[in-house]
């Protein structure tokens, strides 16, 4: 007669960030509709009454998923950046920070494309609800580089919304194209781009 396993008791922290992780994982590879929660139970080594008892449908898993990998990229960002004072250095910080999540976590962003595409009667992805919740952190170094006089926009607003969607679009684009490389391999040139633009100054008139 074989000898049952023994259940692992584990806190309930700890359970729900390993169902979390198990559904982004499963929701990445095989899509949303094409997940039943059992799987998703099993990839987390639970019962499928577990995941339940954390979640009340699939829907709310998937969302929890999506938002439990927005925390981590949250933190991996301010992790990198937070203990620097200098604007600049920051933010270059947090920038590489967040290309180095998505490459080591290629699963939220397939997140990101199959909530627009089951969930299209949200209001708002989650990305940008993610976006709105941190704004006030960013804003404050935009302002900061406005009242030293090194921002040619005089408007951190304009600036914050702006360097979201080109990091945004950055990721969805880059990780469609085959053979592009790493996220942070175009982290440079990204960079250069937001901070300096494409143009060269205008040659002054010698006249």
């Amino acid at each position: 007669m074989g000898v049952m396993a023994k259940r692992v008791h584990k806190p309930a922290a700890v359970r729900e960030s390993e169902i979390l992780e198990a559904a982004a994982s499963c929701f990445a590879a095989h899509g949303y509709r094409g997940v039943d929660v059992q799987l998703i139970a099993d990839t987390a080594g639970v019962g499928k009454g577990t995941v339940y008892r954390y979640f009340v449908n699939k829907e709310a898993l998937f969302r929890a998923a999506l938002r439990h990998c927005l925390d981590l990229l949250r933190h991996e960002v301010r992790t990198a950046s937070d203990h620097l004072t200098e604007p600049m250095q920051r933010f270059r910080a947090a920038t590489r920070a967040y290309l180095a999540y998505f490459d080591q976590h290629p699963q939220t962003i397939e997140l990101f494309i199959q909530e627009r595409a089951e969930f299209r009667d949200q209001e708002t992805p989650l990305y940008f609800l993610y976006v709105d919740e941190h704004r006030d952190h960013w804003l404050a170094l935009w302002r900061q580089l406005m009242q030293e006089g090194r921002l040619r926009v005089n408007d951190a607003e304009a600036v914050n919304r702006l360097v979201s969607r080109m990091l945004y679009g950055f990721i969805l684009s880059r990780t469609a194209e085959p053979n592009a490389g790493s996220l942070e391999d175009g982290f440079q040139e990204l960079f250069d781009i937001m901070l300096h633009g494409i143009l060269r100054a205008a040659p002054k008139d010698s006249t």
